[in-house]
């Protein structure tokens, strides 16, 4: 049996780590691995050298090792054999033509996007079958990824800098892992209206891991930073009627630092402070819910 390569590449209006769990989390993988065949899934503890069971509603599959497993960046799989009937069958031709064969998945991202590929190698036989279930696949990896979700109220952390923000938030990506976007000054849509001197000057930076999110920027007004005022309370709201209520609510007895409005991002958002002296930020980005 001769063995060729499916190459698939698809661009995806998410962030890796979203990406990244739609590779690996059953609840997702069951899901566009059922293009392939119905009921397909995997059975594996996904740690580098382990064993994968590909297998769907009849038992029949590949058996496979996990070569590579780079979060954010690559996951690779060898093929070792075949699964027919729920029986791991490593010595009949077929199996024997597909060893050592690929599925390659490689994550590259900017600016909150991601551009993935896949290489995927393939019996001659099922090959023009395979090229357009994977299309199908890569589809669905898409839908998975964009797709509307469910955002839960949260708060968060939010850090200010004067002016080394970038380096703190490197350093946090180092200690936490996930994926750290930046947006300088001189990137933003409002660039033109501030001063040549904070151009390279953090305006936001989010570093996202599974359920963890923390976020920073340098500091853009005229106040000094000083321990006390270097974090806020970033509360994200899921719907319009709970931004309005919530701020309503915190800033009695407070200060409005700035007004709930639509801001250049695409989102309401507001800045107020409590009667404690704490500072919040409301935000609500209604293309999310």
């Amino acid at each position: 049996m001769k063995v060729k390569t499916i190459k698939k590449s698809i661009d995806i209006n998410a962030p890796k780590q979203q990406v990244w769990n739609i590779l690996v989390e059953d609840e997702y993988t069951r899901d566009w691995y059922s293009e392939f065949s119905p009921g397909s899934h995997v059975e594996t503890d996904w740690k580098e050298g382990g064993k994968a069971v590909f297998s769907d509603h009849t038992n029949c599959g590949m058996v496979a090792k996990i070569i590579a497993n780079k979060p954010l960046e690559e996951l690779a799989f060898e093929y070792t054999g075949f699964l027919k009937d729920g029986v791991e069958d490593y010595e009949s031709e077929g199996a024997k033509a597909m060893k050592g064969g690929k599925e390659i998945y490689i994550l590259k991202g900017e600016n909150g996007t991601t551009h993935l590929d896949i290489a995927s190698d393939m019996g001659d036989e099922w090959f023009d079958s395979m090229s357009v279930a994977w299309d199908k696949a890569l589809k669905k990896v898409k839908q998975l990824a964009e797709g509307k979700k469910t955002y839960p109220t949260q708060i968060n952390a939010y850090l200010t800098f004067n002016g080394n923000c970038k380096e703190a938030m490197s350093f946090y990506k180092e200690c936490l892992g996930g994926e750290l976007t930046i947006q300088t000054v001189g990137e933003s849509p409002i660039a033109g209206q501030c001063p040549e001197a904070i151009q390279g000057q953090v305006m936001h930076a989010s570093l996202m891991n599974n359920n963890l999110l923390l976020m920073a920027s340098d500091m853009m007004s005229s106040a000094k930073c000083v321990h006390g005022n270097t974090i806020a309370l970033s509360l994200n709201c899921s719907s319009e009627n709970e931004i309005h209520s919530f701020f309503k609510n915190l800033v009695e007895g407070g200060t409005i630092i700035e007004d709930v409005k639509l801001q250049f991002w695409g989102a309401l958002f507001g800045v107020l402070k409590d009667k404690y002296g704490f500072t919040w930020m409301l935000h609500f980005d209604k293309s999310k819910h």
